[in-house]
């Protein structure tokens, strides 16, 4: 009988080592820059031979502020109040305008002539660029947000193919600003002038005028708050795996995800005007807040390998919207100020389009990620932001072994402020912070326009 054939040898490929479980990166980023941030990104820890069906965020908080570039304000208006304080016109220079006049009506002319230029020169043209500059920068604002502790929760069940996630935190975020307007130039009407020959033909002069813009000038300070509380709940689902062996940079998954999240909004405003003595901060507190509730829609989609991942998400599809409570304008009569105050008086989540990507290295413990705002949104105090951002990180699966990741990030229009980035996890806390590099100079001391920090925990199993 012919001998059996023999078997062919069966060999096994060896599988490609699962990426480190990320002990040495946030499970929620600071600053909004997190993969967790589309809804898509969940699913991928299927994926991902990491084992875990369990995240976890332990706590998340953070605070920050960001001023407007007002250099030496303080001196600025020091030097304008010391400037006005000398202002005087006296009589012998009144007399002197007059001097070689050759009638009694050009004297009257000359002098209301004098008195507009020196007025217009040494008064308005001195108050008016402190004014601008004050509409321009003059803004302070203060923020601080946090995680409801133990979220999020992602919860991954392989039998479902994706995963839930189970969101809840609340943002704080207070602004004053000014709103100017120029102080108008005096008008020769204005003048009254008193022109007598003195005998000797020459005159004596006296001139009085009313300025009026200067008591009835509108600017003021405007400060408006905002609470917002989020709760979201998301899916999200492995569509499809790639057949190429995961050493290939061609291998991947493609996972896609929906978020719905529920909106409780309290805002405020309220204005005083720079000449009252009313304190703004006493007036926003007497002020009645607007409470509102509305449901935003997140979408995405991600792509993830060995090597790199990839993915791209929009927030509140749907544009959610939530209303101010309501100025007293009855006391406002200058169109710029009255359009000024009513301007943002409805705040709309507009829809945001978000890029990601990521590159990872063979040993799958160094990051380089990026991420780009695909286009401008506003916050509910009509701040402008599209964020740019790069980091490199080394991530790490043990807690003693501290990792690090390094950033620049940059908001691409509004104040187009650019921050370095720092952060460092240590036994399962991250500490983050991004140093504004624009600065301002105050007393003489110089300060970064903006410093944001953030402290957060998390676990996986």
């Amino acid at each position: 009988m012919p001998a059996p054939p023999v078997p062919e040898k069966q060999t096994k490929k060896p599988e490609a080592p699962s990426r480190p479980a990320p002990v040495s990166a946030p499970l929620v980023s600071p600053f909004g820059q997190a993969s967790l941030r589309n809804p898509a990104a969940p699913a991928a820890v299927l994926q991902q031979g990491r084992g875990g069906q369990f995240r976890m965020g332990l706590l998340s908080f953070g605070m920050g502020y960001e001023i407007g570039a007002l250099n030496n304000i303080e001196d600025q208006i020091d030097d304008t109040s010391e400037r006005l304080e000398r202002f005087t016109i006296t009589e012998a220079e009144l007399t002197a305008q007059v001097s070689g006049s050759a009638s009694q009506a050009d004297a009257e002319a000359a002098l209301k002539n004098y008195v507009v230029n020196k007025v217009n020169t040494d008064v308005i043209d001195v108050v008016n660029p402190v004014l601008v500059s004050l509409r321009r920068e003059g803004q302070v604002t203060l923020f601080g947000e946090a995680q409801v502790p133990l979220t999020p929760m992602v919860v991954t069940v392989e039998a479902w193919g994706g995963s839930l996630m189970l969101d809840a935190s609340f943002q704080a975020l207070a602004n004053t600003s000014v709103l100017t307007t120029p102080l108008a130039a005096l008008d020769p009407n204005a003048i009254t002038v008193v022109v007598i020959p003195d005998g000797s033909g020459g005159y004596e002069a006296t001139a009085d005028f009313n300025y009026d813009d200067a008591t009835a000038n509108e600017s003021s300070v405007l400060v408006k708050a905002a609470l917002i509380k989020q709760y979201g709940l998301g899916y999200s689902h492995n569509v499809w795996k790639s057949s190429l062996s995961p050493e290939s940079w061609g291998s991947g998954w493609l996972t896609v995800g929906g978020r719905v999240k529920y909106y409780e909004v309290r805002l405020v405003r309220a204005a005083v005007r720079l000449k009252d003595n009313d304190d703004a901060e006493d007036t926003l507190k007497d002020a009645e807040s607007e409470d509102s509730t509305g449901v935003g829609l997140d979408l995405g989609a991600q792509w993830s390998s060995r090597y790199y991942r990839a993915g791209v998400w929009v927030n509140n599809v749907n544009s959610p919207s939530f209303k101010f409570n309501k100025l007293d304008l009855s006391g406002y009569s200058n169109p710029t100020i009255r359009k000024d105050l009513q301007a943002g008086s409805t705040y709309v989540m507009k829809p945001q389009v978000q890029l990601e990507s990521a590159l990872y290295s063979e040993s799958q413990h160094w990051v380089l990620d990026t991420s780009l705002d695909a286009n401008s949104v506003r916050d509910p105090l009509d701040r402008e932001f599209q964020w740019l951002a790069v980091n490199a990180a080394h991530v790490t699966n043990t807690f003693w072994i501290p990792g690090f990741r390094l950033g620049y990030r940059e908001n691409l229009v509004g104040t187009q402020l650019s921050y370095a980035t720092a952060g460092l996890t240590w036994f399962g806390v991250n500490l983050d912070l991004a140093y504004g590099l624009q600065t301002i100079k105050y007393d003489g001391d110089t300060y970064p326009r903006s410093v944001m920090l953030n402290i957060s925990s998390s676990m996986t199993f």
